[in-house]
């Protein structure tokens, strides 16, 4: 079994991050941005306000709304630590130094371990 303290610190960990404008990488090869809701067992991630980012950086992006992006198609997932200016552009990272965003997978497979093991006992 787990550290139960270890566990604490993973759930916590997503729990700090819900609210946060997180964007993720779709296996079909669409950037979707949006507040992180929650996370399942399996991955499947839940965004509101959505927004797809079009490659063309001139385009409006396409408002999606509340989503469910399905675990398996998941490829990357960042959370913004700061505003949203952070995703402007890399050139405001580099000036101040922090990094904007956080590997959010690990995270969300942490937690969603956690809550195996809870529906284990």
């Amino acid at each position: 079994e787990s550290d139960p303290t270890a566990q604490a610190t993973r759930e916590a960990s997503v729990r700090d991050l819900i609210g946060l404008p997180i964007r993720l990488k779709v296996s079909d090869g669409r950037n979707v941005m949006g507040r992180f809701s929650c996370v399942d067992d399996h991955l499947n991630i839940i965004l509101l306000d959505a927004q797809q980012i079009l490659d063309d950086e001139k385009a409006k992006p396409r408002l999606l709304g509340q989503i469910l992006i399905p675990g398996k198609h998941v490829l990357k997932v960042e959370a913004y630590l700061g505003d949203l200016s952070t995703l402007q552009t890399k050139k405001a990272e580099k000036k101040s130094g922090v990094p904007a965003t956080e590997d959010l997978m690990a995270l969300a497979q942490a937690a969603a371990q956690t809550g195996k093991e809870r529906q284990d006992r």
